[in-house]
């Protein structure tokens, strides 16, 4: 195996840590998406320690990830009454993406509950999204149990279902939980037997516009005028002024990973990682230094402008 091109492609996949085979569990309405956008919608690992910290060094600047197990009995999906199996292809995603396996619940956690052995893998990237996801699924695998039935699963499984195929991705549906888990196709449910009905989505009702966390933190960074700031970023800015060492200011730190965490794939917290690898900063706190030490410097210019007039 002398071609340099193969030898390259292949270190490159042994250097991502991933196993060769990845399933990918989750709820029946988000993975109806993953199919229907053709996209998996990435986490951050921005916004809490422990994330960082799997992060690590080794990954730098990757902020976004997908969360894999390597084998069939992922402890996320032991109990569960309906739910998505993507079962994905390993080395594909290895080609372009690194990983690395990730203990999050850890060993005491498993003393307690040894069944819910996540075994996972941490597929890394530095752009909230994979796609087309469709490259890397090689099956998808559904459990509905109709435990609370209604319209509006029926027509969530429906469609899920009509994007798998729609995507030419082989499609399996149980209604029993151990088969589900073992992926034991040969216990499959046929169309008929799940007998959907075809109801058509009622029309949503009025939603409120949801509140943007984190447009405040933003408006910091951006803005260089404290009078245009708007009423929350300001109230940020007086936390600001504070030494580090209060108990004000370490309030702050937690606020701001909270605000990232509860909202880690809105529109906001890209822009911010977007910052973030803009400048090579690796956590939060880089960013809160910055918005310290920049107001910091303009209230000292306020100083000078009035002591001199």
């Amino acid at each position: 195996m002398s071609d340099p091109r193969l030898i390259a492609v292949l270190k490159k996949v042994v250097d991502s840590g991933l196993s060769s085979t990845l399933y990918h569990y989750t709820t029946n309405y988000p993975a109806r998406e993953i199919l229907k956008n053709d996209e998996f919608k990435l986490a951050t690992s921005v916004g809490t320690e422990s994330d960082d910290t799997f992060r690590g060094k080794k990954q730098k600047l990757k902020f976004y990830y997908l969360s894999t197990t390597r084998h069939k009995l992922g402890g996320f999906h032991l109990d569960a009454p309906h739910g998505t199996i993507f079962v994905l292809d390993g080395n594909k995603l290895g080609h372009k993406y690194s990983g690395d396996p990730v203990d999050y619940w850890g060993p005491e956690f498993r003393k307690v509950s040894p069944k819910k052995a996540e075994a996972e893998d941490r597929v890394w990237s530095k752009d909230p999204y994979i796609k087309p996801a469709s490259k890397y699924i090689k099956e998808v695998h559904v459990l509905e149990t109709f435990q609370w039935k209604n319209a509006r699963d029926e027509r969530i499984l429906r469609e899920l279902l009509k994007y798998a195929k729609k995507l030419k991705i082989p499609h399996y549906v149980y209604q029993d939980r151990d088969a589900f888990q073992i992926l034991d196709t040969r216990k499959a449910v046929s169309l008929e037997e799940l007998g959907l009905k075809t109801t058509e989505p009622k029309e949503p009702g009025y939603q409120s516009p949801k509140r943007k966390w984190l447009k405040e933190w933003l408006e910091l960074y951006h803005n260089n005028n404290e009078n245009k700031l708007g009423k929350r970023a300001k109230h940020i800015l007086d936390d600001l002024k504070y030494d580090y060492g209060s108990l004000r200011n370490k309030d702050l730190h937690t606020r701001f990973s909270n605000d990232i965490h509860n909202n880690k794939k809105s529109e906001e917290v890209h822009s911010i990682i977007k910052i973030m690898q803009k400048h090579k900063w690796t956590k939060l706190k880089d960013f809160l230094d910055h918005l310290k030490e920049k107001w910091r410097d303009k209230s000292k210019d306020q100083l000078k402008i009035r002591t001199s007039m």
